[in-house]
């Protein structure tokens, strides 16, 4: 077996293995609200946790089911968390609930989320799938 088949493969199965491990979730950052902390286009890993804190980064559903990361300002009782956007000048209006986080920011990964964003465009779908394809098949 070539290299090229073997990389391919060991990226293929990584790729798919953290994407279905319910532990952890990804998700792309796609507003200023949480600058200077994170930017436009930065992945955040999230993780499921038992408890949440004061300064937690969280990712949760809002009541329109919107996927929303911001930061916990203030707990009014275990079931009710303040949040606010680092870069926002007032609190969330409304509060969040623990059946509606998704999880806890873990981890950070600068612009990445930038590249993933151009892979479902007509170019980076040519770039990134049908190129490698097609080398592999060389």
């Amino acid at each position: 077996m070539s290299f090229k088949i073997i990389f391919t493969i060991i990226f293929l199965s990584l790729a798919f293995w953290l994407t279905n491990n319910h532990k952890y979730k990804f998700y792309i950052i796609q507003s200023g609200s949480m600058e200077p902390s994170f930017q436009i286009g930065d992945l955040v890993i999230i993780q499921l946790q038992t408890k949440y804190q004061n300064n937690d980064v969280i990712t949760f559903k809002t009541k329109d089911n919107k996927i929303v990361t911001h930061r916990i300002i203030n707990i009014v009782d275990k079931n009710n968390y303040f949040t606010k956007g680092d870069a926002n000048r007032i609190k969330d209006f409304e509060t969040t609930n623990p059946d509606n986080i998704l999880g806890k920011v873990i981890q950070i990964i600068p612009k990445i989320g930038l590249l993933a964003n151009f892979t479902h465009t007509n170019i980076g779908y040519i770039t990134f799938f049908i190129i490698p394809l097609l080398w592999l098949k060389a």
